[in-house]
């Protein structure tokens, strides 16, 4: 998560829903990590201090879109050698996945199964974060440029864009209907209108 102490803001930032974007803006203007880099701790979000301290932000994906992205940057990226992540406990869950899920739909399956790995905060729906977070604000993340240029006065320097991944990948409509049913049945009910 980071926090933008002089505007009071804490971002909670779930995994595949603008982090990046998010950090190397408000690295500029002061902003601060605070605990790990997708925080899910309630304890750690600063307004639970005495009182409410700090305004909380959660950007909102459409979850089909957020399982594309995480399908395309674990497993794509670990075929192409070109992983980002460099803790060992991060580079074996991305090896594990890119050995067991070689297509898309198995990956769909795995994040609908109750796996020891499915535990892993990384691939959790975005309700399952919104329930801990209870969050003050809900960005859609294609608002997440603006949103950014409108608290710090500039728009930031890498603009985050959802690439058009469906062409590397083959989507089943079954897909569609297991991340939405099974993954992620409640993730549109707090979408940003």
């Amino acid at each position: 998560m980071i926090v933008l102490k002089n505007k009071s803001l804490c971002f909670v930032c779930i995994p595949k829903n603008g982090t990046h974007t998010i950090y190397e803006h408000l690295e500029h203007y002061r902003g601060r990590r605070i605990g790990k880099y997708h925080e899910y701790n309630e304890k750690m979000i600063p307004r639970k201090l005495f009182i409410k301290r700090f305004y909380t932000v959660m950007v909102w994906r459409s979850p089909v879109d957020r399982a594309i992205s995480l399908y395309s940057d674990i497993v794509l990226r670990e075929k192409q050698n070109k992983r980002k992540v460099k803790n060992d406990s991060s580079i074996k869950i991305h090896e594990y996945i890119s050995k067991n899920c070689p297509e898309f739909s198995v990956f769909v399956d795995f994040l609908c199964n109750e796996d020891s790995k499915v535990s892993e905060y990384l691939f959790k729906n975005q309700h399952w974060w919104y329930k801990r977070i209870n969050p003050d604000l809900i960005i859609d993340i294609k608002d997440v440029n603006k949103y950014l240029e409108n608290i710090t006065g500039h728009a930031p320097l890498i603009k985050h864009t959802s690439k058009n991944l469906v062409k590397d990948i083959e989507i089943e409509d079954d897909d569609i209907s297991k991340i939405e049913k099974i993954w992620a049945p409640h993730d549109h009910s707090f979408k940003p209108s």
